[in-house]
């Protein structure tokens, strides 16, 4: 192929993409006023959007560029409701800019926050791909069949109020229900820590961001919290079950940091997680949703030690 139909054939495939691009953008506007709303923040915030290929995930925001990522083999009513979800972790970043998974957190915070924007990201998904239902049902079919426990929450809840802001906490919390899923970015955000330990990053897995703070800062609607009311869901048990490996990875990079002498104390903080076994048996602090005493988190971690060493 000679070089100036390569060249023909890169501006042809850009300006498609360029085309295409704006497209969804416009589409997203003029079939869900919570899409136009954030559609206005991409643009003050000169936040780019690109197709990309090779991706796995429909979609990403990527803060250091300022830049929301779209697969390019997803059709137009996939990645218009993916759209909308990247475009609000980018309001997440502008709205709550504390309230980020980063090395400083402790291990429970760090799962909890990283877990909460993603819940509120695909529950603004959800809702403005319900209201495109009328005007595009495709897209709300694409959400349905990729989500249905959290379009099925939605749904009835709204319904029942005829309510965004009543149906959103539905969303959110049925965002939970799927361990298999939560699990994806639970290893992330472990896999994230354990590079910071090799590395000799300092000053890790001190700091704690409360599910309290981290429900007003990430779950918003307009100028008010659509979870008010129910800031204690984040200390629940539908909340806060890991898969059981992830709490042993919990347990072994909380001592590697801690024998590395990259904190000055070990973080425990993951203990208040209840965790899943391989037998679907869920068990954890305790059997309820009440805080574990300081005797009661380092005997229950003792116990997990001499679980795990037993098993290998």
């Amino acid at each position: 192929m000679s070089s100036e139909l390569q060249k023909a054939l890169e501006l042809k495939l850009s300006n498609y993409q360029s085309n295409r691009v704006d497209r969804l953008i416009r589409s997203v506007r003029e079939c869900s006023p919570l899409g136009a709303a954030l559609m206005d923040k991409v643009q003050r915030q000169n936040c780019k959007v690109v197709l990309g290929s090779g991706m796995k995930a429909a979609g990403a925001f990527i803060k250091k560029d300022n830049t929301i990522l779209l697969n390019h083999q997803m059709s137009d009513e996939r990645l218009m409701s993916t759209l909308v979800h990247e475009a609000r972790h980018m309001e997440q970043y502008e709205n709550a800019p504390l309230c980020a998974a980063h090395y400083g957190l402790n291990l429970e915070s760090l799962i909890r926050v990283c877990r909460a924007k993603e819940a509120d990201a695909k529950a603004v998904q959800c809702a403005a791909a319900y209201q495109m239902l009328d005007s595009n049902p495709k897209v709300w079919k694409e959400f349905f069949k990729a989500s249905p426990k959290i379009a099925m929450s939605y749904l009835e809840k709204y319904k029942q109020t005829k309510s965004i802001e009543a149906s959103l906490p539905e969303a959110f919390k049925a965002w939970y229900d799927d361990l298999d899923y939560a699990d994806k970015y639970d290893r992330k955000m472990l896999s994230f820590m354990e590079s910071k330990v090799s590395d000799n990053e300092r000053d890790l897995m001190e700091d704690d961001f409360s599910s309290k703070k981290t429900v007003e800062d990430v779950c918003r609607y307009g100028s008010a919290c659509y979870m008010r009311g129910e800031e204690g869901f984040l200390e629940t048990k539908r909340a806060m079950t890991v898969k059981e490996d992830i709490f042993f990875r919990c347990a072994d990079v909380s001592q590697a940091a801690f024998d590395k002498g990259l904190c000055e104390q070990k973080d425990t903080s993951f203990v208040k997680f209840f965790v899943k076994s391989a037998g679907g048996i869920i068990a954890g602090k305790d059997k309820s949703d009440k805080k574990p005493s300081a005797s009661e988190e380092w005997s229950f971690i003792m116990s997990c030690f001499d679980k795990k060493t037993a098993g290998r």
